[in-house]
């Protein structure tokens, strides 16, 4: 069955370039668009058109680089051609074109080669370069495996350099001439050296729409002004391509037309409508000595183009948001309306504040679209609800560029309410560390029980199974070693949920367990930590004193020989060959010794070394800061921070 389609070619759809096109072979005034526009890709300095009508088929002229039979076949035969990959972005100038700057392409996939089905099937092409002249016929094929045929039909000698493509057919499109150049006005004349004729009548501003075109003098100083003409081609483009700023001196482009200024900031952001729409010349024939001698670009040193560039770029700003002025206003109520509740809960104000800052925001960013806008309100107005108020905008204020995109990084990937409580939990860690390194540094201490209660908060360090958060003090099984070992009156006062004997204190720390009913019963695992003062060794006399708790606890009832119980001697010395755990009770007890440093090393390493990572971290900083050490202190913490 494999074998049935293995010599079958593969066929397309009579609809496949309808689809894969688009409005290309389907609308007129894009396929126009995008004919004349491969022109320009060609570095075509000229480009005539004959319209199409009852009485003449469609054809198109260009005096461009042109191309051979071999380029042809590799682009035309080939879906989805990539320009930029084969040739670049920019197309240079023919050889006769001396002093010409590179052009920016328009193409990007190729389809553009299509639009000529617009306007007839089949339509001959000619090519001219290197001295021979070609012609093929292109025609629509549904009934072949390709969805369109290419013909060689002639091929002569000829001097002449360019493309042309001749309609077979007379095909009306619905358009005149002039509505022809009308369209091709508003998106061709940005370079002077770029001429577009339809019917032999060169494509002008005389060509542009009476509501189409405004022109505003912008007066620079008292000796100088500049004429800026402001195209709306009255439909939105796929693209910016053929909009944006264009600097004219001497009828002669400078740079190139687009939405950034010659220090490579954006003016509109080119996801706007208005960015695909609109077009603005400025006409400054005063700035010729500040031109560049490629002129592509001004003189970066130049007070009189600087001069001249602040005051065009205010004044090309200042009419995008005339001509926005609908929007922003239709923007401002669709947000109003969508937080009715939102702003009856403000007070008048914070309401009319917000209400300002909309206005100033769509004002003094007319780059911002109207979704972004909104969703800049939004976090506004969550702010004035907030508790904080605007301090987090203070902090944004501050960061760099690349903070911004690590905090957008951060909440790609969490929750605002996971990412608190991580930072919370380590924040609160570290603290503990900071503190019982403080602590257990001091060897004139007498006072031991103060650290039961870091320790409490640091059963984490003995190990994962002591994360849960069901490990609570028990003052029950604290109260039966008190009363069978004799702790001290005045600490039982004080700390009830621990004992304190005449060089130690002792913690019990459980977790319960529980029947098939789901009833409390025993202690299901005890953690016993009893901290020693500085200068008691830790061996075998301190050992036993807690296998002495854990049996008389288990001769009361409070454990079992099946409660996992874990011993914690701690002290800051072990005495010679002592450093092994003692384990009763087939190894359910574990009584182990720790030394006050090595507990805090394996707390610096259960949080991967975090305290060196945020050592900068102002929560840190501050809480150190707010507890000096002793310069011994000090060097013990910093030891630990990098064991």
């Amino acid at each position: 069955m494999s074998d049935l389609f293995e010599n079958v070619p593969l066929t397309y759809d009579p609809r496949f370039l309808e689809d894969h096109a688009g409005s290309i072979i389907k609308d007129p005034t894009t396929a126009l668009v995008e004919l004349v526009a491969n022109a320009w890709d060609a570095y075509a300095t000229r480009v005539d058109i004959t319209w199409p009508s009852d009485t003449q088929a469609f054809e198109i002229k260009d005096n461009g680089k042109g191309m051979t039979e071999e380029e042809l076949n590799a682009r035309w035969r080939r879906f989805n051609y990539n320009r930029v990959s084969e040739l670049g972005e920019l197309t240079d100038p023919p050889e006769d074109l001396p002093g010409h700057r590179p052009r920016r392409a328009f193409g990007r996939n190729g389809k553009g080669r299509y639009a000529a089905f617009c306007f007839s099937s089949p339509f001959d092409v000619e090519i001219g370069k290197d001295g021979l002249k070609c012609r093929f016929r292109l025609n629509r094929t549904p009934h072949l495996p390709l969805p369109f045929s290419i013909e060689k039909i002639h091929e002569e000698e000829n001097q002449w350099r360019g493309f042309h493509i001749l309609g077979q057919e007379e095909r009306p499109v619905g358009m005149s001439a002039d509505m022809a150049r009308s369209v091709l006005s508003t998106r061709f004349l940005t370079n002077p050296e770029f001429e577009v004729y339809v019917e032999g009548q060169k494509v002008t501003f005389a060509d542009l729409p009476e509501h189409g075109v405004e022109t505003i003098p912008v007066q620079i100083n008292a000796e100088n002004s500049v004429e800026m003409i402001v195209i709306d081609s009255e439909k939105t483009d796929r693209t910016t391509k053929q909009h944006g700023i264009a600097w004219w001196v001497n009828k002669r482009l400078v740079g190139e037309c687009n939405w950034r200024n010659f220090e490579d900031q954006s003016v509109l952001d080119g996801r706007r409508e208005e960015a695909k729409r609109y077009t603005f010349i400025l006409k400054a024939d005063h700035l010729k000595p500040d031109v560049l001698a490629d002129w592509s670009g001004f003189k970066p040193d130049s007070a009189n183009w600087h001069s001249t560039r602040s005051a065009c770029e205010d004044a090309v700003r200042a009419k995008l948001l005339d001509l926005t002025a609908a929007k922003r206003a239709q923007t401002k109520s669709e947000w109003i309306e969508g937080h009715a509740n939102l702003r009856r809960s403000l007070p008048k104000r914070s309401q009319v504040k917000l209400s300002d800052t909309m206005d100033a925001l769509m004002e003094k960013c007319p780059s911002l679209g109207s979704t972004q806008v909104q969703q800049v309100m939004d976090v506004l107005a969550n702010m004035e609800l907030a508790e904080s108020q605007y301090a987090l905008l203070e902090k944004m204020q501050r960061m760099k560029p690349e903070d911004l995109d690590n905090w957008n990084d951060i909440l790609d990937r969490w929750t605002t309410e996971l990412a608190k409580e991580a930072l919370d939990e380590i924040e609160k860690r570290l603290r503990v560390l900071a503190d019982l390194a403080e602590k257990t540094s001091d060897k004139a201490t007498d006072e031991v029980q103060e650290l039961q209660p870091l320790f409490e908060r640091s059963l984490w360090i003995f190990g994962p199974q002591f994360e849960s958060i069901e490990f609570t003090s028990n003052k029950g099984i604290t109260t039966v070693i008190r009363e069978l070992f004799g702790g001290e009156e005045k600490a039982e006062t004080i700390r009830p949920d621990f004992v304190v004997m005449p060089d130690s204190s002792i913690g019990f720390y459980s977790r319960p367990g529980y029947d098939d009913d789901g009833d409390q019963t025993s202690c299901a695992v005890l953690s016993i930590v009893e901290l020693k003062k500085p200068g008691v060794a830790l061996g075998s006399k301190e050992k036993d004193q807690v296998w002495k708790y854990v049996k008389a606890l288990e001769q009361r009832g409070y454990i079992s020989r099946y409660t996992k119980v874990f011993g914690h001697v701690l002290g800051d010395r072990i005495a010679a060959g002592e450093d092994e755990p003692r384990k009763e009770w087939s190894d359910n007890v574990v009584i182990k010794p720790w030394l006050y440093a090595n507990f805090i090393s394996q707390g610096e390493k259960r949080m991967f070394q975090l305290k060196d990572k945020l050592a900068n971290a102002p929560f840190l900083q501050e809480y150190i800061e707010s507890k000096p050490l002793a310069p011994e202190q000090a060097s013990l913490l910093d030891a630990v921070g990098h064991s």
